[in-house]
C-alpha cells in the first residue's frame, strides 16, 4: 500500500470504484453459475475470455471483443481479490494524477495491450487455456503509478519499499517465467504474457506522455465535428433543392428528395438546425 510516511488507505476514486463494483458483481455471477449451471459458466469463459484458439482457427473472423471482456472474468476469489486490491491502491494513484476520463481510457488500453501480448505469445507456445482476469490492467496501473511516483513508499509483506522497487519485483515475477515458457520449458498456468503486455503499456504510457491524451475528449470533438459537417451538408442540399423547386416546381424532386425536405421541415419546426 503506497504511503508517504505511515500506512494509508487512499479514498476511492470514481472510475476505480465502478471497476471494483463491476468486477465483484461479475465474479458473483460466475460463482453462482459455477454452482448452479457449470456448463453455462464454461461457455461464458470460452466466449468472453481470451480464447486463443478462436483467434487462429477461423480467420478472417476474430473475436475482438475478447480483448476487453477477458478482463471482466476471474478464476477464483483470490484472483479477483488480488486484482481488485492492486487496482484500489495503484489505480487510485494514477486516476488521482491524470483524472477519471483519462484513467478510464488507460485501463481499457492496458487491458487490450495485455490481451494482444497474450494472443500473440500464447500462440507461439501452443497454449490453449483461455486467459481471464484484470491482471493486465492491474499491472499497467502498477507500472504507471511507479513511473509517476517512483520514490513513494509502500508496505510489501511488512517491508517498506520504494514503489519503483515493487514494480521491478512485479515485472521480474512474470518476465523470468515467460522467458522459460518461450524457451520450451513447460506450459503456462498463469498468463505471464498478458501481465508483461500490461506492464510495458503502463510504463510507456507515462514515459511517452500519451497517458495525458484526453481520448474521450478527442472522440467527443470528432463526433461533434462530424455532426457539424453533416448539418452543413444538409443545409447546402436544402438550399439547392429549394432553388430547384423555385425554378422547376416540386414535381422536379425525386421521392428521396421530397422525404429529405419533409425531414428538414420537421427539424426546423422543432427548433433544430
Amino acid at each position: 500500500m503506497p504511503s508517504g510516511g505511515g500506512v494509508s488507505f487512499p479514498p476511492l476514486t470514481p472510475v476505480v470504484k465502478w471497476v471494483l463494483i463491476v468486477l465483484g458483481g461479475i465474479f458473483l455471477v460466475q460463482w453462482i453459475l459455477g454452482l448452479a449451471a457449470p456448463e453455462v459458466e464454461y461457455v461464458l469463459v470460452e466466449w468472453l475470455g481470451l480464447n486463443h484458439g478462436m483467434w487462429f482457427d477461423a480467420p478472417p473472423y476474430f473475436p475482438v471483443w475478447q480483448l476487453l471482456t477477458y478482463g471482466l472474468l476471474h478464476g477464483g476469489f483470490t484472483h479477483v481479490l488480488w486484482n481488485c486490491l492492486i487496482l484500489y491502491f495503484f489505480g487510485t494513484m494514477v486516476e488521482g494524477t491524470v483524472g477519471s476520463r483519462r484513467f478510464a481510457w488507460f485501463l481499457a488500453a492496458g487491458t487490450i495491450a495485455g490481451g494482444v501480448a497474450s494472443v500473440l505469445l500464447m500462440e507461439i507456445v501452443g497454449a490453449t487455456i483461455p486467459t481471464i482476469g484484470a491482471s493486465g490492467a492491474a499491472v499497467a496501473a502498477t507500472l504507471a503509478a511507479a513511473t509517476f511516483h517512483p520514490r513513494a513508499t509502500m508496505i510489501f509483506i511488512f517491508i517498506p519499499l520504494p514503489l519503483w522497487v515493487f514494480a521491478v519485483i512485479v515485472v521480474a515475477r512474470d518476465f523470468f517465467p515467460a522467458v522459460q515458457i518461450l524457451a520450451g520449458q513447460g506450459m503456462p498456468m498463469v498468463d505471464h504474457f498478458a501481465h508483461i503486455g500490461g506492464a510495458l503499456f503502463g510504463f510507456l504510457a507515462v514515459r511517452k506522455n500519451f497517458i495525458w491524451v484526453d481520448w474521450g475528449g478527442r472522440v467527443e470533438l470528432a463526433l461533434k465535428r462530424r455532426r457539424e459537417r453533416a448539418l452543413a451538408d444538409d443545409e447546402q442540399e436544402l438550399d439547392e433543392l429549394l432553388a430547384r423547386v423555385g425554378r422547376e416546381g416540386i414535381q422536379s424532386l425525386s421521392p428521396r428528395e421530397r422525404d429529405f425536405l419533409k425531414r428538414m421541415s420537421e427539424r426546423k419546426s422543432k427548433g433544430g438546425r
